[in-house]
């Protein structure tokens, strides 16, 4: 089977939730990325073209209560992506 275009995640995604870092996503709209991103409220994804509503978001994260929301949202968010987490993931679907 072959992956189908947005089903794979990079993996610094999980290392910037892991720091606190609000997300801007540019994949598309129907990405496993960008679903993880609305799923969480970790920050923004936005897919072409959307200069605009980019530009907005960037600008909101300097404003101190946006961002330290977002920084909040992805350390709750990386305790659902630890090592444990991936092992019991490996080792349930290795049983099946």
């Amino acid at each position: 089977s072959s992956l189908k275009e947005g089903n794979s995640i990079p993996s610094k995604f999980f290392n910037y939730l892991a720091v606190g870092a609000p997300i801007l996503g540019l994949a598309p709209e129907s990405s496993d990325l960008a679903n993880l991103i609305a799923k969480y409220d970790v920050g923004r994804n936005f897919s072409n073209p959307q200069v605009e509503e980019l530009i907005d978001f960037i600008e909101l994260m300097t404003e101190d209560s946006h961002r330290m929301y977002y920084s909040d949202q992805s350390l709750k968010a990386a305790k659902d992506f630890t090592k444990e987490n991936a092992q019991l993931l490996i080792r349930n679907l290795n049983c099946n």
